[in-house]
């Protein structure tokens, strides 16, 4: 059965107006309590990604229940898949990478980082940073499929047959990601000279980056690449204007240098590569992980044989 090309809805001409001057509207809005209540800064910073969310749920409004619930399951299954991801490193590794020392700039609700020896509540993890996952990534994942559905629908793939799996070895970016991690180490060794190991970059590298590629052969031909740039675009925007301008100048969070590879962006408050990179990797994140679960649900083998594959036949023995 092939992964189909979905429809928009066609949308009144006023509706569609309306969508449109909504949808801009909030996107120019979303900085603004951030930069106004600098005492909730962080809090109210989230706007940034809760606002455009709002304007994506305005075209869902508008459209058909037929095609918004193929819609709704995938998205429903990306998010349970990316989410978990930014839950883990808040948990286990938030307290070796990032510093949070603006302690007014959040609601002051807190969660204990998790060690093996127990919780660790000197370490701990403003709730803001679980929200920041959560917000950031029903963002990204929203403003695609509204791209991909709506203005941007004429550049979607045409039909494409089912594969025969979903997931795939990832030996390849696996070599690709120890190689960049190398690279890094031998570059905070001996050329930025900085005690520690890139440890950041390897989460980066050796979890988003090598799961997302294995899930990249099947979404590939499914992906509508202007909507993605579109997405990525306003994302970069974001990032910069969210962090180098208002989070690391006011202390909501910061970055160990002892875990950074040692390549910083000095116009930006040396802000890590590290953080310009984690943007792209969510993007890309998001985008391969919806295309790959479109192609899952609708594969007709049973869910064991479209995620991995039908199990090779034997021969009938002598």
């Amino acid at each position: 059965m092939p992964v189909p090309r979905a429809n928009a809805a066609a949308l009144p001409r006023g509706a569609s107006r309306l969508q449109a001057a909504g949808f801009a509207a909030l996107l120019a809005a979303a900085p603004v309590p951030g930069l106004a209540f600098p005492s909730r800064g962080y809090t109210l910073s989230l706007l940034l990604f809760v606002l455009p969310s709002l304007g994506v749920l305005l075209w869902f409004a508008y459209t058909p229940r037929e095609e918004l619930k193929p819609l709704l399951r995938a998205t429903g299954l990306t998010l349970a898949a990316l989410v978990p991801m930014g839950i883990v490193l808040n948990l286990f590794f938030a307290r070796r990478f990032f510093t949070y020392e603006n302690r007014e700039a959040v609601l002051g609700w807190y969660v204990p980082s998790l060690t093996l020896s127990g919780p660790d509540r000197e370490h701990a993890v403003p709730a803001e940073e679980f929200a920041f996952y959560v917000a950031g990534f029903v963002a990204m994942l929203l403003v695609y499929v509204w791209a991909r559905e709506s203005f941007l629908r004429r550049c979607s793939p045409p039909p494409h047959d089912a594969p025969p799996r979903v997931l795939g070895f990832a030996l390849r970016p696996a070599a690709v990601a120890l190689g960049l991690l190398g690279a890094a180490w031998l570059w905070k060794a001996f050329g930025a000279r900085e005690p520690g190991f890139p440890s950041y970059l390897a989460y980066l590298l050796l979890l988003p980056f090598v799961v997302t590629l294995t899930l990249y052969k099947v979404a590939r031909p499914l992906v509508n690449w202007q909507a993605f740039a579109l997405m990525l675009s306003w994302v970069l925007g974001v990032s910069v204007l969210w962090e180098a301008s208002q989070a690391i100048p006011n202390g909501w969070w910061g970055y160990r240098r002892e875990a950074m590879a040692g390549l910083y962006v000095a116009p930006w408050h040396d802000l890590p590569v590290e953080a310009v990179l984690v943007w792209f990797l969510a993007a890309f994140a998001t985008v391969v992980t919806f295309e790959a679960a479109r192609a899952f649900l609708h594969h007709p083998a049973p869910w064991r044989e479209a995620l991995f594959g039908a199990r090779a036949r034997r021969g009938p023995t002598p």
